[in-house]
């Protein structure tokens, strides 16, 4: 720009103050001194001083340098994952234009994009022209939900296990997860089994797909088989005094195959089978049964004959001439009669004597 001023007088100018430059003091002072030009500075400012010539040859020039900020590059938040490394810092002078470094990929993350707290610059953002400041462009890491598997064993009557279900559930990666025990009729969940692996970490493989898989066992369970005699009131069955033992208590495995004890006996009675409580359902075919989630009582009852012998025997007195081995009450007795007749256990008898 120009001035004007009076032909042989001291015309003078001060250096100016813009955005994003500052005065160059040596090459201004420089230039100025080849002119002739008087200069001075302050700290912050220059001066320059001249003749106004009368041809209008007095030229004052000053000199600005562009200042140079730099860029800087921070992740955001507590999310960092492994291997993510942050871009160089670099200097760039004023109005320079700058291209932002690229997103930082992950397996198993998603990056949000580079941005300033000010929003100058945002996520979608590639590339800005430098202000007069340093820029710090920050980023941040969101976890994916990748998933990861649960498989589930059951134990095998011969102690080996058998997958028995496999769950696909949500999971962000680097999330610790733990798995939820599930109930599963005649088993039981134990930790203490080799290769159980009931939490962990979410992982992914190379294509970013999910690959922790916790691992749950199941053992078998194993129930009573019980035996007992019971009074059935309604249908004469009784316990008899001489009924046999009763089997010993025996254990087993779920679903396995029981045999069924040997029928129980008692002299005058017969035995009514062993039988399950009235509405266990559980199915008794020829003498065998499939061991069920829970313990198994066996009840049996008898019920007395009605064809039980009991004997009658008619003696007489011997003569003295007979040799006689049955003695009673002092006196020798022979079989004069004997004959049988039946009647129910345990129910009272009679007899009565005859003429003979």
């Amino acid at each position: 720009y120009t001035r004007t001023g009076t032909t042989d007088t001291e015309g003078s100018a001060v250096s100016q103050n813009y955005q994003g430059v500052t005065i160059d003091k040596e090459t201004t002072k420089a230039n100025a001194l080849a002119k002739e030009i008087d200069y001075s500075q302050t700290d912050s400012t220059v001066t320059l001083k001249g003749n106004i010539a009368g041809d209008e040859s007095l030229h004052f020039e000053f000199y600005y340098s562009r200042n140079v900020n730099t860029v800087s590059y921070e992740f955001e938040g507590t999310l960092v994952p492994e291997g993510a490394t942050l871009p160089d810092s670099k200097d760039y002078a004023y109005d320079d234009e700058v291209t932002i470094a690229g997103d930082i990929n992950i397996n198993g993350y998603t990056f949000t994009g580079w941005h300033t707290d000010d929003n100058f610059i945002k996520d979608e953002d590639t590339k800005f022209n430098m202000p007069d400041n340093n820029v710090v462009l920050k980023g941040s890491f969101t976890a994916n939900n990748v998933g990861y598997t649960v498989e589930h064993y059951t134990e095998n009557k011969d102690g080996t296990y058998i997958l028995k279900e496999t769950e696909s559930l949500p999971g962000r990666t680097g999330n610790t997860v733990t798995a939820s025990p599930k109930h599963y009729d005649g088993f039981t969940y134990d930790e203490s089994v080799e290769g159980t692996k009931k939490s962990g970490t979410v992982t992914v493989d190379e294509d970013g797909n999910g690959n922790l898989v916790l691992k749950l066992y199941y053992t078998r369970d194993s129930y009573n088989v019980t035996y007992e005699y019971y009074e059935d009131t309604d249908h004469n069955g009784v316990i008899p005094s001489t009924a046999s033992t009763l089997p010993a208590v025996e254990e087993h495995l779920y679903q396995d195959e029981v045999l069924v004890a040997p029928q129980a006996s008692a002299p005058g009675y017969h035995f009514v089978g062993w039988n399950t409580v009235t509405g266990s359902l559980l199915n008794i075919a020829s003498g065998k049964f499939e061991m069920p989630s829970r313990d198994v009582i066996l009840r049996g009852t008898f019920r007395a004959n009605d064809d039980t012998k009991y004997t009658i025997t008619h003696y007489i007195e011997c003569l003295e001439s007979e040799s006689c081995s049955i003695t009673a009450n002092g006196k020798n007795y022979k079989v004069l009669e004997e004959y049988t007749r039946t009647g129910t256990t345990d129910t009272e008898g009679s007899a009565v004597s005859q003429n003979y």
